[in-house]
């Protein structure tokens, strides 16, 4: 693939900055989960990468994302978006689209960050799916110049808009956070509230990391 980023404002008060790029795109790979076009794994799109071998098709695919910073770096603003076909050249030509948004606010002492992304799929079954995330975060410090931080966020993530799956979450967590210097120490712990759907893996976790900054 190749791409193309350009800064086109960069100043103290406002910047704004862009990516465009043309790849081979996703590609099938995975299982529909309600299946009934007979086709196995090449009748839905596989997640998991960028096609990183031959394309499946002679289409290519595109995307871009536009990042705003305002005030200083106050308010930042991001919109993303990618488009492309993902069946087999010799298939009905069937497409994907995917848009998200985030934002920053960020004070003094406190910070919130919040991101959307949403999917639409065209389906060989003359069917669409709909795959869906976003999440919140709130980070306070004890004081504008502590070095103790805390983050809480909370998020959602569905898979497919047509059937509950054993990979969609909801989860919260929280991270401490100390850096009195070049050096971090944090402790972190997220939990899916989700882990009733049958055949599901559990996915909580906690976990503590020193970090050495330069």
């Amino acid at each position: 693939g190749v791409g193309v980023k350009v800064d086109w404002v960069d100043s103290p008060s406002f910047s704004l900055l862009t990516h465009l790029y043309v790849v081979n795109g996703f590609a099938d790979g995975q299982e529909d989960p309600l299946d009934d076009t007979g086709l196995g794994s090449s009748g839905y799109p596989s997640f998991g990468s960028l096609s990183s071998t031959a394309d499946n098709n002679d289409n290519k695919a595109i995307g871009g994302r536009i990042a705003m910073k305002f005030a200083g770096g106050m308010v930042s603003l991001g919109a993303s978006g990618y488009y492309g076909q993902w069946t087999d050249q010799d298939l009905d030509a069937k497409n994907l689209l995917i848009y998200g948004t985030d934002a920053q606010l960020r004070f003094s002492a406190t910070e919130l960050r919040a991101g959307l992304a949403l999917m639409n799929v065209d389906l060989l079954s003359g069917d669409h799916s709909a795959r869906t995330g976003g999440y919140l975060e709130y980070g306070q410090k004890f004081g504008a110049k502590s070095p103790f931080k805390v983050l809480i966020r909370t998020g959602a993530l569905q898979m497919d808009d047509r059937v509950v799956d054993a990979n969609d979450q909801t989860w919260v967590g929280a991270t401490f956070l100390w850096q009195p210097g070049p050096i971090q120490l944090s402790l972190e712990h997220s939990r899916d509230i989700q882990l009733s759907i049958p055949g599901k893996a559990n996915t909580n976790y906690t976990i503590a990391r020193f970090v050495l900054a330069q």
